[in-house]
């Protein structure tokens, strides 16, 4: 007798990646031995080529580079996806665990994804002793062990996470279905009452570009500052990025590389809710081309801002004023080709950074001087907490959300960890705090997840997450696009990229407005 646990699995083929239309789900199918027991936790990886030896496999889905695992319980309502896998062949490793991670069953099905998406495999019961069992101390969650008490909870200390409203930012640039689409990531920036919202995108031809700025008050409601700005190109056009960041008086700051129809270099604006006052252009191209949402910061003690930029696979940083482009901060290592994210305290800037290793690097801005700090590898984000604090939020390769705290002098202040929803992989994280509580949300393929814990929560529980396509199902839209978080007090805002190169008929930039009211634990 088999009992079948059943989950669908998005994949994309390489033809769908270049069309940005997405493939019929991979459906994968897990024939379970009843011999084998009662299963707590199912695990699927995804590894190029053929089946691993099944002596390798006694331990369950092995993880590394090259690796897409997936993780869910065996009572799970809605299960993960892989997200993007190319046309080739693919080897479906599966496990099943015990609520001790203990393997109890495994099993592999080599499926050539050009001309298939079903996948059925068969487990194979694994007699005693079973692999993988955590060690004491050492608890289950998504079949995976760490380090927390046995008894705990999800933890119910954090704010309420109640959407206020959200949806479409801007409406589509364009509905004929034969033209191809770019944009770049939305950025966003508190003020007293609500969020500066803004987002830049194009046809890839250059025929129209749109620059778009909106005002997000506290209730979710969305108003143009301005009308969208559009340009003709003769050719392909730029589109670099936008940032935003907060600024005294309920204003903001803004750095835009692009829309326009040359490499002209990026151009800096005061908003307000009366209106945008342009500062200065950088005709100079100092700033170079490609921006990040959080690529402009302001020191809130210091006033001090920093504007980061790519130019020539060079991450540089530069001191920044109203009026104009200030020398370039030294420390910075020259093999860091990329800004993964910046945030800045109340006298200091912290900044994340891919070398061209592959490797996260970090440093510590303090008047114009980068001094370096260790950082996790897999650092996707990083905020600021109060005046002379950060949070760091890690991804490792089970899935696995790792926060570490660190001072504004370097120090670590403590750390927590907890499972990603359904062990599904993150293509994207924010991280914010508000008051007490750090906000974390994760972009998974077609879904933005949301938790919050308090600071004084370092216990390494399990944290409830909330999908937000439950109350904006634009975000089930949602491919690969960046998301950025942002807090005005006690309320959220957040903005997403459905993807760097949208269909035609795809709302690109969506909003969430979120109240973080504090919880009771």
């Amino acid at each position: 007798m088999k009992t079948r646990a059943r989950a669908a699995f998005a994949a994309l083929g390489a033809l769908a990646i270049a069309s940005c239309v997405p493939e019929p789900e991979v459906s994968v199918v897990l024939e379970m031995p009843a011999s084998a027991g009662a299963a707590a936790w199912f695990e699927v990886g995804a590894v190029r080529g053929a089946c691993p030896d099944a002596a390798a496999l006694r331990g369950g889905v092995p993880l590394g580079d090259g690796v897409a695992r997936i993780a869910f319980a065996a009572d799970a309502e809605h299960a993960p996806t892989f997200g993007a896998l190319t046309r080739e062949r693919w080897a479906f490793v599966a496990a099943a665990r015990d609520a001790s991670c203990g393997v109890i069953a495994i099993g592999c099905k080599g499926v050539d994804l050009s001309g298939s998406r079903d996948v059925s495999i068969t487990l194979l019961s694994l007699g005693e002793p079973r692999e993988g069992t955590c060690a004491p101390g050492l608890v289950c969650q998504y079949a995976h062990c760490i380090d927390m008490p046995a008894s705990s909870t999800p933890s119910a200390s954090g704010c309420s996470l109640t959407v206020r409203g959200g949806g479409a930012l801007v409406d589509p640039l364009i509905t004929d279905v034969g033209t191809a689409m770019i944009a770049a990531a939305p950025a966003i920036a508190p003020t007293a009452t609500g969020f500066f919202a803004s987002a830049i995108d194009a046809t890839a031809s250059g025929d129209r570009l749109r620059a778009s700025l909106r005002f997000l008050d506290g209730s979710g409601a969305s108003t143009a500052l301005a009308s969208p700005a559009f340009i003709a190109c003769a050719g392909p056009p730029s589109l670099g990025g936008v940032a935003i960041a907060e600024a005294p008086g309920g204003k903001a700051f803004e750095v835009r590389s692009g829309p326009s129809c040359n490499d002209a270099g990026a151009s800096v604006s005061e908003l307000s809710l009366s209106g945008t006052r342009a500062l200065y252009t950088d005709t100079s191209r100092t700033l170079g081309s490609t921006l990040h949402p959080h690529s402009l910061v302001r020191e809130s003690a210091s006033g001090r801002m920093y504007v980061a930029s790519t130019l020539l696979q060079s991450l540089a940083i530069h001191a920044a004023t109203s009026g104009g482009v200030g020398p370039v901060v030294s420390g910075i290592p020259s093999d860091v080709t990329d800004l993964v994210d910046m945030a800045a305290s109340g006298g200091k800037t912290l900044w994340l950074g891919r070398a061209s290793s592959g490797k996260t690097l970090a440093g510590l801005i303090a008047n114009g001087v980068s001094a370096p700090v260790t950082v996790s590898t897999d650092a996707r984000a990083v905020a600021a907490h109060g005046p002379s604090a950060f949070a760091i939020a890690s991804i490792d390769a089970a899935g696995f959300v790792h926060v570490d705290r660190l001072s504004d002098a370097g120090v670590g202040l403590g750390s927590f960890e907890f499972g990603s929803p359904g062990g599904a992989p993150a293509t994207d994280a924010s991280i914010v705090t508000s008051g007490e509580f750090m906000i974390v949300a994760l972009g998974t393929r077609g879904e933005i997840w949301s938790t919050a814990r308090s600071i004084h929560d370092d216990a390494m529980a399990p944290s409830a997450w909330k999908r937000l396509s439950d109350a904006v199902p634009l975000a089930r839209r949602r491919r690969d696009g960046a998301l950025t978080l942002a807090a005005s007090g006690d309320v959220l805002g957040l903005t997403w990229l459905t993807s760097a190169r949208p269909t035609p008929d795809d709302l690109p930039f969506g909003y969430a407005v979120i109240g973080c009211e504090s919880r009771a634990p």
